[in-house]
């Protein structure tokens, strides 16, 4: 990132020109603490191409300038890569712990125990209950068809009272 009179200078522009673009929306740039304008060179360039001038002692300022943003992108792009592998050393880490952790409530949701064995007084409670339950099935259907066959009489009674 460089400032706005570095950027002037790069591109051979005034520095009320720069600030204008930003304004305007043109160059994207962010302000420092110090209250600066940041500009990328990338999006400097971007806009207004370098300034291109006869004198190579400009010439070689500029292109020193130019090495120096490259060498700082440079190491910015290896430090950005280095976290990256770093971040997916942890990734690997968290699905190994995963899959650990997968086998063993796996491992303990499995039921390895033998079945209790039943009661004599449970087998007969529900022996019990069922002739019970089958009994009041029967009486409800008994009772749904005498009405479904007696609607018609059951419907006269209704009327007259």
């Amino acid at each position: 990132m460089i400032g706005m009179t570095e950027a002037a200078k790069l591109t051979g522009k005034q520095r009320q020109t720069i600030h204008k673009a930003i304004k305007e929306g043109r160059i994207s740039a962010t302000r420092a603490e110090s209250g600066e304008w940041r500009i990328d060179p990338a999006e400097l360039f971007r806009v207004y191409p370098p300034a291109s001038t006869v004198n190579d002692n400009q010439n070689n300022k500029v292109d020193a300038g130019l090495q120096q943003i490259d060498s700082g992108l440079q190491r910015e792009v290896d430090l950005l890569r280095e976290r990256i592998r770093e971040k997916d050393d942890v990734i690997d880490d968290l699905r190994q712990d995963r899959d650990h952790w997968r086998q063993q409530a796996t491992a303990l949701l499995t039921d390895r125990r033998e079945p209790a064995p039943s009661t004599e007084r449970k087998t007969g409670l529900r022996t019990l209950a069922r002739p019970w339950f089958l009994l009041a099935l029967l009486i409800a259907a008994g009772l749904a068809v005498l009405v479904l066959l007696f609607q018609d009489r059951i419907a006269m009674l209704v009327d007259t009272l």
